[in-house]
């Protein structure tokens, strides 16, 4: 085999270092830059990328602007790239398309606006597919055009893709084979029309919300999906909302699912709930079905509650035939005075002396309702097979020495970090959909928060030198 010296590698590597610098100048001779109106059909050729958008851009009605593989778009942070007709934007596993800032200095999640999708292009269908989109504020805003998402990476921006039609349309969203991580927001989804969106075979990570919803959404399929390791992995809220299935929740530190509603429009069934804060966390729903699901090593499994204005027929709501193995502190939780049966699960043991341990209600608290759940399956035959989180319980991220409480409360928290080498750290508080409510630097070790937030569910996030700690408070 033949050696290199040293100083033949330094020299080879100063000869890379200026290719590299000459491409980079070539390439950036080579910019074509774009604002205005695109009028006619266009096609964006990767010959002539990067494309700089430097002024404000829309595609007109009617007409189709077209990226090839392989093509960089860097827009600047005070322009607007409006889509009123149509784009196709298809790379290829080899050859993907780039949308970025202009500005590579500016590293925060909003660093240009995106590109948004307006209704004038209802009647029109646009496809994305292996695309890279980062450090935008709504990498991809939809007002009401057909959308087809496929096989695509969102990296740190403030929200993914916000399905937000105004005024409300029909319209037909598929977002399938995605990465979302790293995004204050994966995806929100506004759209109150009955209409099919398709969210599936997606993986949301590191985000503070993965999938938020609002409004009626009862033909929506969320499925095979994995939400891991968000603040939360799902947020559903509105009158009817769909449900769920086939996918896997695993070690979101606050709930995996979250629902406030009246009705689920389909089971939430066959899905896998690991290692999270809380597996599924119900509020005021009226009618729906939760079967078939696996919840393990979770700190709590199921927590439920409901306004005493509202209570449902106890019958409307069926947990039924779920597989509640191995939580940490409870497999249910009451937090409400209501009453009502959760029959034919498998409770990790086929002791009631042993199922009772697991459950919090009436009897352990005299504010909460009485759960019944008998009969119980007495085998764990269906349910999944689940190994225990990395170096054992508890199986969500803690660091010590930090404390919010109390929670819940009307508001007013107290953190107190116990930590010798603390000195300052940043705040943030986000809603349930993902929105900043409050923002504060922390430099004493005892500090009050005070939200001036509706009652709901709040998730705290804490950034301590290079650690991020998120915590769940709730506010009544």
């Amino acid at each position: 085999m033949t050696k290199i010296s040293r100083c033949c590698k330094s020299d080879t590597i100063k000869r890379i270092i200026m290719l590299l610098l000459c491409w980079s100048t070539f390439t950036a001779d080579a910019a074509t830059y774009v604002s205005g109106l695109i009028a006619t059909n266009t096609t964006w050729t990767k010959a002539n990328s990067p494309y700089i958008v430097n002024g404000s851009l829309a595609v007109d009605s009617t007409v189709t602007l077209t990226i090839e593989p392989g093509v960089t778009v860097r827009v600047d942070s005070a322009c607007l790239f409006y889509v009123d007709g149509r784009l196709i934007a298809e790379g290829t596993v080899t050859d993907s398309i780039l949308f970025l800032p202009n500005n590579t200095a500016n590293q925060t999640k909003y660093a240009w606006a995106g590109i948004k999708f307006r209704i004038k292009g209802k009647n029109d269908t646009s496809s994305i597919k292996y695309c890279r989109f980062e450090r935008g504020y709504n990498a991809i805003m939809n007002e009401g055009t057909n959308l087809y998402v496929y096989n695509s990476v969102f990296r740190n921006n403030t929200t993914a893709i916000n399905l937000w039609p105004s005024p409300p349309v029909n319209y037909h969203a598929t977002i399938s084979k995605c990465l979302l991580t790293q995004n204050e927001n994966g995806v929100i989804n506004g759209m109150t029309s009955n209409v099919p969106t398709v969210f599936t075979e997606n993986e949301l990570s590191y985000n503070n919300v993965g999938y938020s919803s609002q409004g009626g959404l009862a033909q929506a399929l969320i499925a095979n999906n994995s939400f891991n390791y968000n603040a939360g992995g799902v947020n559903l809220q509105g009158g009817t909302i769909p449900g769920m299935t086939g996918n896997t929740f695993k070690g979101n530190t606050g709930a995996g699912v979250y629902i406030v509603a009246l009705s689920l429009s389909s089971p939430i069934s066959g899905n896998l709930f690991i290692y999270n804060d809380r597996a599924l966390v119900i509020n005021n729903l009226d009618t729906g079905s939760i079967t078939n699901n696996t919840l393990a090593y979770n700190n709590i499994g199921i927590e439920h509650s409901q306004n005493a204005f509202n209570f449902p027929n106890p019958s409307g709501i069926v947990i039924d035939s779920n597989c509640f193995t191995n939580n940490v502190s409870f497999n249910y939780k009451e937090s409400s005075p209501i009453d009502f049966q959760v029959k034919n699960n498998w409770w990790g043991t086929a002791s009631t002396q042993g199922i009772d341990s697991t459950i919090e209600d009436f009897y352990d608290n005299l504010s909460s309702g009485k759960i019944g759940y008998t009969p119980f399956l007495t085998a764990s035959d269906g349910c999944m097979a689940v190994s225990p989180p990395p170096q054992g319980i508890p199986a969500t991220p803690m660091v010590a020495g930090i404390q919010i409480y109390p929670s819940p409360n009307n508001g007013t928290f107290t953190l107190q970090i116990d930590n010798s080498n603390f000195k300052k750290a940043a705040v943030q508080v986000y809603d349930m959909m993902g929105r900043e409510c409050y923002k504060a630097s922390i430099t004493a070790p005892k500090s009050q928060i005070t939200l001036n937030q509706a009652k709901g569910t709040y998730i705290l996030k804490l950034r301590l030198d290079q650690t991020v700690v998120t915590k769940q408070l709730i506010v009544e």
